[in-house]
């Protein structure tokens, strides 16, 4: 699949670039932090605020469910972004697109990046001063185990990138919670995302099964919200053209070990895989596809999840 700014006219283009740079760089991350949980962000000038609910909330009244009433416009248009002012101050703040402590705001075409100067608020969770993303994240449950430090790597490269400054100015920000790779709970943390209109995009999203609903119900294609750095276990996010995975899939992953097997001279294979979550059924799939069409038998057994 191939992502192309040209796709999306109507999104910004430069927070995508920014996104894309720091999100992508994240998942591949192997730094180790104190504290993954701590997502506060500090700026020169103090702590920046953030938003924050329980996972116990109600949806909110504007959150929008793919399929209701067809696509939904949530992006900003116009690619000159909005007119800051170049006189303003850091105590003035400078009005809608002013300069900020974090940096200055300027018309598009004078923003000059390495003066920390941006295009002011050009997105939906795109502010003069910060970038909002969100993540569903794996700290409880059957997939804690090998799931639960991806929070270490993003945190390592959102604090290196605001140590010097963030993006053009703007820091960034992650929401973080705890789906415990539930695809029910998970959707409905990412519909609070979209609802709350605070948030540009997801960030990696380490939670395979959280970004499975939204993908195959058309949550986030309806809703135009972007998903930068997803970890791919599971095909489908190379079937959304909002998903930009960063890792190949257990799809793929199976074909390669099995094609490696043939390569050096197995002649039979069995296989134990997990039934109840997607990624083992794909890889499942994938693997026998591989073996019956090389002739080679599979003796497979199915898993229970915990038997």
């Amino acid at each position: 699949m191939q992502n192309t700014q040209a796709q999306y006219p109507g999104t910004s283009k430069g927070a995508w670039v920014t996104a894309t740079t720091v999100v992508v760089v994240s998942i591949l991350s192997t730094f180790t932090l104190s504290n993954p949980d701590e997502t506060s962000t500090v700026a020169a000038s103090g702590p920046l605020e953030s938003q924050d609910y329980s996972a116990d909330d109600a949806l909110t009244d504007d959150t929008v469910v793919a399929g209701a009433d067809g696509p939904t416009q949530r992006r900003i248009a116009g690619s000159k972004g909005s007119a800051g002012s170049e006189e303003a101050s850091a105590e003035g703040g400078g009005g809608a697109g002013g300069e900020s402590a974090a940096g200055g705001s300027r018309a598009a075409g004078n923003a000059d990046c390495e003066k920390r100067e941006n295009a002011g608020a050009t997105d939906i969770g795109v502010t003069p001063r910060s970038i909002e993303l969100a993540a569903t994240v794996v700290k409880s449950g059957i997939a804690k185990s090998f799931l639960s430090d991806a929070q270490f790597g993003m945190e390592a490269v959102r604090q290196k990138v605001n140590a010097k400054g963030g993006i053009c100015g703007r820091l960034i920000n992650i929401k973080y919670d705890d789906d415990g790779w539930d695809p029910a709970r998970g959707e409905q943390f990412i519909q609070k995302y979209i609802g709350s209109k605070g948030f540009f995009a997801l960030a990696v999203n380490p939670s395979s099964e959280g970004l499975r609903f939204p993908i195959e119900n058309g949550t986030l294609a309806s809703n135009q919200f972007p998903v930068v750095g997803a970890d791919g276990m599971l095909i489908g996010q190379y079937q959304s053209e909002w998903v930009w995975p960063v890792a190949a899939s257990t799809h793929s992953v199976m074909h390669i070990l099995a094609r490696d097997a043939i390569a050096r001279g197995a002649t039979s294979f069995g296989i134990v895989w997990d039934s109840d979550y997607r990624f083992g059924v794909e890889g499942h799939r994938a693997f026998q596809g591989v073996a019956e069409r090389a002739g080679i038998p599979v003796v497979s057994q199915p898993l229970k999840a915990g038997a």
